[in-house]
């Protein structure tokens, strides 16, 4: 599947009132096939990383995530792991731009072994041009 067609599995919809400024979150979980490559096996274990949970939060635009099209999304990546989990999260950070074009975004990838323990934690963050709605970003739970 190319870059396009991974794309269109990300649906948007109207945002029903672009006049106000809210904040959006939705994770998953990409459950892996194969081993994350880019997180070696754990030291002294046959244990490799298995499951990738990744936590989106957005400030929409003039259009909002389809929440029903996140499975088929996340699904995608589950025989498709870039060899680097940093170019996972680019790919996601680009994704969601492109289809939703949201006023800010930040979204966190967290490697996590067989026992849902995390092992490495990424965060990547956009946004448009003067969008500084500081006290709304501020509600964003802060990471354990």
């Amino acid at each position: 599947m190319e870059l396009l067609d991974r794309r269109k599995l990300l649906i948007s919809l109207a945002n029903p009132d672009t006049s106000i400024d809210y904040l959006v979150s939705i994770s998953g979980t990409i459950e892996t096939n194969n081993p994350t490559y880019g997180i070696s096996r754990l030291r002294g274990t046959r244990d490799h990383s298995n499951f990738i949970e990744v936590t989106v939060h957005y400030v929409p635009d003039r259009l909002i995530l389809d929440d029903s099209s996140i499975i088929n999304y996340f699904n995608y990546y589950q025989d498709k792991i870039p060899n680097q989990i940093e170019e996972l999260g680019i790919n996601l950070l680009g994704d969601f731009n492109n289809e939703l074009v949201p006023r800010w975004i930040k979204l966190f990838v967290t490697i996590q072994d067989s026992k849902k323990e995390n092992i490495k934690e990424l965060s990547f963050f956009d946004s448009q041009p003067n969008c500084q709605n500081y006290y709304l970003l501020s509600s964003i739970p802060d990471r354990k």
